[in-house]
């Protein structure tokens, strides 16, 4: 840190140094600088940033084809991407498929009017049925994670008075 902050304090040209204290606050709000942009880096790939970037078109296609049902609560997106993004995890109604992709490409080749059916989904090549309920992607499609909701009620007896 303290190297590249004597890196950007020699860089500029154009300063009038008014006396010591005038340069320790120029230093330590370089410094400062130079933290946030590090803790900034730093959560950029703790939340994917590295992750492949999906043009609108195809996100918007994506989400078309898989019903545009909103539904409440905590649920998985209707398209998502193993840590490698060596599969692609698709949601079609409640059933939930994972489709190799090829290296460097972010979806799998989608038919221009979207899948019509889960058949159409199906048989893509190499398409795997992961589950029938909506699940979180895991590493492969053998590894995911679903919720699961019970209600239970208790039910006592209280005798009235």
């Amino acid at each position: 840190m303290i190297h590249e902050a004597y890196v950007r304090l020699i860089d500029q040209r154009h300063v009038r140094w008014q006396n010591r204290t005038h340069f320790y606050a120029v230093a330590a709000q370089l410094m400062r600088r130079i933290l946030v942009d590090h803790a900034r880096g730093r959560r950029r790939a703790k939340r994917g940033g590295s992750a492949a970037r999906v043009p609108l078109e195809e996100a918007l296609v994506v989400a078309c084809v898989t019903g545009g049902t909103i539904e409440s609560g905590i649920s998985p997106a209707p398209v998502s991407w193993s840590r490698d993004s060596a599969f692609a995890y698709i949601r079609f109604n409640r059933a939930t498929y994972a489709i190799p992709l090829q290296p460097g490409s972010a979806l799998p080749s989608i038919p221009a009017a979207g899948f019509r059916n889960e058949q159409e989904l199906a048989g893509l090549r190499g398409a795997q049925h992961v589950a029938n309920t909506p699940v979180f992607a895991g590493g492969s499609p053998s590894v995911y994670a679903f919720t699961k909701v019970a209600t239970q009620r208790n039910i006592y007896r209280v005798p009235a008075p």
